[in-house]
């Protein structure tokens, strides 16, 4: 079968805890860049905000679009596991100067969700839910 290019649209929640409580909020940029020890990866701000629980962790909604190559689509397991490998608490790293704020970063963690997978129809932006 032939490998056909899948471009997959990825959304999840960034959290970041800081060594101290967050008492104001502060706008982010559009793009906040992650690497995993690799490469960079770019990933697109939707929204931020304090933890009303936590005040020293801000939750930044995150999402992002990958390609792979591959001969059928992956199920949305396959993707999970695919953006788990590639971004995880554990090989994430941020660079503080690109935040607001003055805290230092104690550890961050990705949640990614995984009903809102999308694959990419084409390269002008059109998608559908990923099944």
């Amino acid at each position: 079968m032939k490998q056909k290019l899948h471009r997959i649209f990825s959304y999840g929640t960034l959290a970041i805890k800081f060594d101290e409580a967050l008492t104001v909020g502060l706008a982010l940029d559009d793009e906040l860049v992650v690497s995993n020890g690799q490469f960079d990866i770019p990933l697109k701000v939707i929204s931020a905000n304090i933890s009303p629980t936590y005040p020293d962790i801000l939750n930044v909604e995150v999402s992002k679009v990958f390609s792979y190559v591959a001969d059928r689509k992956y199920t949305p397991r396959q993707i999970h596991d695919l953006n788990t490998h590639i971004l995880n608490q554990q090989n994430m790293q941020i660079d503080a100067a690109q935040l607001p704020y003055e805290q230092n970063i104690v550890m961050s963690q990705i949640f990614w969700d995984t009903s809102m997978y999308h694959e990419m129809n084409d390269l002008d932006g059109e998608e559908f839910l990923y099944e």
